[in-house]
């Protein structure tokens, strides 16, 4: 990562959150699950599926790492009971993958286990280089446990990435200066990936699938 992208990255938090707001507002629908909630269903009135994102990254407390786990259950609950059509798009360092990869794995774990009783799907955002073998061996472990309703991500700027796409079914993604750019022209999974640009904020937001259903 550049000098450029870790200072971005590392200052973001500090800026104020209405300056946020008003910067991100294209791509962010509120600060709260009702916020989104609204901004999904209006999409899902205009024939669009959606993505939602808890954003934020790089949690380094076990307590926090479980209850981010616990916002993004009742997510899903919210979701499944709003009867909305969307799916989950996470960070693994927000679970704890910083921490420890153990951790991340059941915290993870327990979301896709919710995700898949209620029908839905969870798609892993890939992060920095430093995460890349971490996050794709939770990611297959979780395939090998018989989870077929998650998914994940590459970068399209690494060496690494046409063998890690051999390997597994993922999507190619780039992700310069933790904005992350969700190809449509790369290798597709066998589910929907939206394209658009999405600032990193700790705030709930939502993207909409590319194409109408």
């Amino acid at each position: 990562m550049s000098f450029l992208n870790t200072f971005i990255a590392k200052t973001l938090p500090l800026v104020p959150k209405s300056i946020v707001g008003r910067v991100s507002r294209r791509y962010i629908a509120g600060s709260s699950l009702q916020d989104a909630t609204q901004v999904v269903r209006r999409l899902n009135a205009q024939h669009l599926m959606a993505t939602l994102d808890l954003l934020g990254e790089d949690v380094y407390s076990e307590l926090e790492a479980v209850a981010i786990k616990d916002e993004w259950l009742r997510i899903i609950q919210s979701v499944q009971e709003s009867k909305l059509d969307s799916n989950c798009s996470l960070k693994l360092s927000q679970l704890g993958l910083r921490i420890d990869a153990e951790l991340c794995y059941r915290n993870l774990e327990a979301i896709v286990s919710a995700a898949r009783r209620a029908g839905n799907f969870v798609r892993i955002d890939m992060e920095d280089s430093s995460t890349t073998s971490d996050t794709l061996a939770i990611y297959r472990r979780l395939r090998e446990a018989g989870y077929d309703n998650v998914g994940g991500g590459i970068q399209a700027y690494l060496r690494r990435s046409e063998e890690d796409v051999r390997q597994s079914r993922v999507s190619v993604v780039e992700l310069p200066a933790h904005w992350a750019v969700i190809s449509n022209r790369g290798i597709q999974s066998d589910h929907p990936i939206p394209p658009v640009t999405l600032p990193n904020a700790v705030i709930i937001g939502v993207r909409a699938e590319a194409g109408r259903r």
